[in-house]
Protein backbone atom coordinates (compact mmCIF):
# COMPACT_ATOMS: atom_id res chain seq x y z
CA UNK A 1 0.00 0.00 0.00
CA UNK A 2 1.39 3.41 -0.93
CA UNK A 3 0.04 6.89 -1.58
CA UNK A 4 0.82 8.96 -4.66
CA UNK A 5 3.89 11.20 -4.41
CA UNK A 6 2.88 14.08 -2.14
CA UNK A 7 4.27 17.62 -2.24
CA UNK A 8 6.98 18.55 0.22
CA UNK A 9 7.06 21.10 2.99
CA UNK A 10 5.13 20.37 6.16
CA UNK A 11 2.51 17.64 6.54
CA UNK A 12 0.34 16.57 9.44
CA UNK A 13 -0.32 12.82 9.47
CA UNK A 14 -3.19 11.11 11.24
CA UNK A 15 -3.80 7.38 11.06
CA UNK A 16 -5.28 4.35 12.80
CA UNK A 17 -3.38 1.24 13.79
CA UNK A 18 -4.05 -2.14 15.36
CA UNK A 19 -1.60 -4.73 16.63
CA UNK A 20 -2.83 -8.11 15.32
CA UNK A 21 -0.09 -10.41 16.64
CA UNK A 22 2.10 -10.80 19.73
CA UNK A 23 4.04 -7.84 21.13
CA UNK A 24 4.95 -5.67 18.16
CA UNK A 25 6.65 -2.34 17.54
CA UNK A 26 5.09 -0.02 15.00
CA UNK A 27 7.33 2.77 13.68
CA UNK A 28 6.84 5.83 11.50
CA UNK A 29 10.11 6.74 9.79
CA UNK A 30 11.46 8.96 7.06
CA UNK A 31 14.44 8.27 4.86
CA UNK A 32 16.87 10.96 3.73
CA UNK A 33 18.36 11.25 0.26
CA UNK A 34 21.48 9.62 1.75
CA UNK A 35 19.33 6.58 2.67
CA UNK A 36 19.48 7.33 6.42
CA UNK A 37 16.36 6.35 8.36
CA UNK A 38 14.96 8.82 10.88
CA UNK A 39 12.34 7.63 13.36
CA UNK A 40 9.48 10.09 13.92
CA UNK A 41 7.22 8.01 16.17
CA UNK A 42 6.90 4.50 17.60
CA UNK A 43 4.78 2.38 19.89
CA UNK A 44 5.31 -1.11 21.30
CA UNK A 45 2.19 -2.98 22.41
CA UNK A 46 0.74 -6.41 22.91
CA UNK A 47 -1.91 -7.72 20.55
CA UNK A 48 -5.18 -5.82 20.65
CA UNK A 49 -8.33 -5.99 18.58
CA UNK A 50 -9.38 -2.37 18.75
CA UNK A 51 -8.02 0.42 16.55
CA UNK A 52 -6.06 3.33 18.01
CA UNK A 53 -5.92 6.75 16.36
CA UNK A 54 -2.73 8.79 16.13
CA UNK A 55 -3.32 12.47 15.36
CA UNK A 56 -1.09 15.39 14.53
CA UNK A 57 2.20 13.73 13.68
CA UNK A 58 4.06 16.59 11.98
CA UNK A 59 6.50 15.81 9.17
CA UNK A 60 8.54 18.75 7.93
CA UNK A 61 11.52 19.72 5.79
CA UNK A 62 10.97 16.99 3.22
CA UNK A 63 11.06 17.66 -0.54
CA UNK A 64 8.46 15.00 -1.42
CA UNK A 65 7.13 11.98 0.41
CA UNK A 66 5.01 8.85 0.07
CA UNK A 67 2.90 7.27 2.79
CA UNK A 68 3.19 3.48 2.65
CA UNK A 69 3.64 0.34 4.68
CA UNK A 70 7.05 -0.84 5.90
CA UNK A 71 7.68 -3.38 3.16
CA UNK A 72 7.05 -0.85 0.39
CA UNK A 73 10.05 1.37 1.08
CA UNK A 74 12.41 -0.17 3.64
Amino acid sequence: MASPLLPGGIACLSFYYTIPAATTTLQVMTRTEDNVRVELWNVTERARRNWTRVEGLVVENIDHFVVCNWFSIF
